[in-house]
């Protein structure tokens, strides 16, 4: 498979092993972050299991639910209804045709995402990933029993490397497969002698042995891309596969695009090396502990409350029965109650400072994972709430998070809308385009088709428009105020754009393009010179009837067409 440079699949085993140091200092980390927030995640080299000593050790679920609370409202708010719109490249805008032809493919991506595609239950993982380690990879491929197939990296097997200006360029993934699975993917005749071995033994257990690969996706320069002789080895994304026990490539690919799409919550120390992202879980991280702690203390003292110790008189002969309904007799005759035996140290106020100490933590834990932006009311009886109090507290909540989701469009939805865009195209999934659209490439049997440019109409789109827009907001209400003394003021103002931006979330089909609102408004217009003409007319002919030049009964009809 790479007769072409046989050195390559030990090379690319060696570049992972750089990748994998350079990753190290970030793992301890991830680990305590998975042992308080995602304890089903992040296992280091053994994969994690349910039942395991990690979730026993867990007192306090407020982190996990917080983290949870915010990959929700991430999807929610970024992945609605007509998220997304495919549009024109900039020099095509001004032609109907094109803009009718992604429209279409507008409502087929939205559509494929939505109902053949595992989409939703992918970002949602990756989400979890990003609040919680900062740093999760997405991957996209053509399917096989659907349209697109998504996956999401396990954090802890892949590395990633950045290009010159810090976006993620490189993405190695280690993963494991059976003899069976390797040439389901492979196929036989690319696989290494002790994969074929395990493939053709009786042996049970040798047939289930896992073997390590390392699927290797990075740029290719210049000088390996031949582009007149094409294919997949001269795509500008390599795609390599390789066992690495005997480095061997096992598959030699390309992709037109980046095919996983990494993206931080925030860069730990962006330009100066430290490429894996920070998150708020980082932040949470001590006060998570800390509740985890205090819950077990918690625990302690309300079984110590509820089994108190009991103070044994010296005198007082045999076993105390502190069973329900028991009946303990005691030496009386020093007095009522001198050796009975009594509970101590059940008392005290430990108890309601700890409660005091647990709420603090608990809150401070939901602020860092932004809790009250997407449960707002969860503690309110909506009383005495107007609607300009939850105006601004909505935008005090999201200009906190606002750089998270703006590294969104560039490193995740940018990158996989092209990606998905590409694979629709070559699957066949949208209708032909028209020929203006299509660049002819010398020597090529079938052109190119550039890609589109991405509109984005999410809740958080939303909210971030309106944001930036409260200023357009109050200059309406005065505008409306003005208007009750003189309506002519709205002629001061453009009312297309608000509109079409109100209207920017709803699916495509509700909003009328552009070329066909102009051609109503001009048939309108020409109708309406068309009545003011014929009012004329119809004028000229009742003043040139008073004088007798027409007969009146014409100009009665005139004037009956004007009306």
């Amino acid at each position: 498979m790479s007769a072409e440079n046989p050195q390559l699949g030990g090379e690319l085993v060696q570049r992972w092993g750089k990748m994998c140091s350079d990753r190290a200092p970030w793992q301890t980390l991830w680990q305590q972050i998975a042992d308080y927030i995602m304890p089903r995640k992040f296992g280091g080299a053994a994969p994690t299991a349910p039942g395991t000593a990690r979730e026993a050790r867990l007192f306090d679920t407020t982190a996990i639910h917080a983290n949870t609370v915010l990959a929700n409202g991430q999807l929610s708010w970024a992945h609605g209804d007509g998220w997304f719109s495919l549009q024109p490249p900039a020099k095509f805008k001004n032609s109907p045709s094109a803009k009718k032809w992604f429209q279409e493919v507008t409502e087929i991506t939205r559509d494929l995402l939505a109902n053949s595609s595992n989409f939703q239950t992918a970002v949602h993982e990756f989400y979890l990933d990003r609040s919680a380690f900062g740093t999760a990879a997405l991957y996209v491929e053509a399917g096989k029993s659907r349209a697109l197939n998504f996956q999401v990296f396990p954090l802890g097997a892949f590395a990633i490397e950045e290009d010159e200006e810090g976006t993620v360029d490189t993405v190695f993934r280690e993963f494991k497969l059976t003899a069976r699975q390797a040439e389901s993917k492979f196929g036989r005749d690319n696989l290494p002698k002790k994969i074929l071995d395990a493939l053709d033994s009786k042996d049970a257990s040798r047939k289930q042995a896992q073997f390590t690969f390392i699927h290797c996706i990075y740029p290719r320069t210049p000088s390996e891309i031949d582009a007149k002789a094409g294919g997949p080895l001269n795509m500008p994304v390599a795609s390599v596969y390789v066992a690495t026990e005997d480095k061997t490539v096992v598959s030699h690919s390309g992709y037109l695009e980046m095919p996983a799409m990494v993206s931080r919550f925030l860069e730990w120390n962006s330009g100066l090396g430290g490429i894996y992202g920070w998150s708020p879980a980082w932040a949470a991280l001590p006060a998570a502990k800390q509740l985890n702690s205090l819950q077990m203390w918690m625990d302690a003292l309300a079984e110590k409350a509820a089994f108190p110790p009991i103070l044994k008189p010296a005198s007082h002969e045999g076993e105390i029965d502190l069973s329900a309904g028991a009946i303990n007799e005691y030496d009386d005759s020093n007095g009522l109650g001198a050796a009975m035996p009594k509970e101590f140290e059940s008392g005290g106020r430990g108890y309601d400072l700890g409660l005091q100490r647990i709420q603090e933590r608990q809150n401070e834990v939901n602020r860092h994972f932004f809790v009250d932006l997407f449960q707002m009311f969860r503690d309110s009886d909506g009383k005495n709430i107007t609607a300009t109090f939850v105006s601004a507290k909505m935008r005090e909540q999201i200009a906190q998070i606002s750089p998270s989701f703006s590294r969104l469009k560039n490193e995740l939805h940018g990158p996989l809308l092209n990606r998905v865009f590409s694979i629709c195209l070559q699957q066949g999934y949208y209708p032909e385009p028209p020929p203006e659209l299509v660049e002819r490439i010398e020597g090529a049997a079938l052109g190119n088709i550039p890609s589109p440019l991405i509109g984005y109409n999410s809740r958080f789109d939303l909210e971030l428009r309106a944001l930036n827009g409260s200023a357009l907001e109050q200059a309406m209400m005065q505008l409306q105020a003005f208007g009750a003394f003189d309506p002519s003021v709205t002629d001061n103002i453009r009312f297309d754009e608000p509109t079409r931006d109100a209207f920017a979330n709803l699916p495509v089909r509700y909003l009328r393009p552009i070329d066909e609102r102009d051609s109503i408004r001009k048939a309108k217009a020409e109708q309406a010179q068309q009545q003011a003409q014929m009012m004329q007319a119809a004028e000229a002919a009742k003043a040139a009837g008073s004088l007798g030049k027409l007969d009146p009964a014409n100009v009665e009809k005139l004037a009956a067409i004007a009306q």
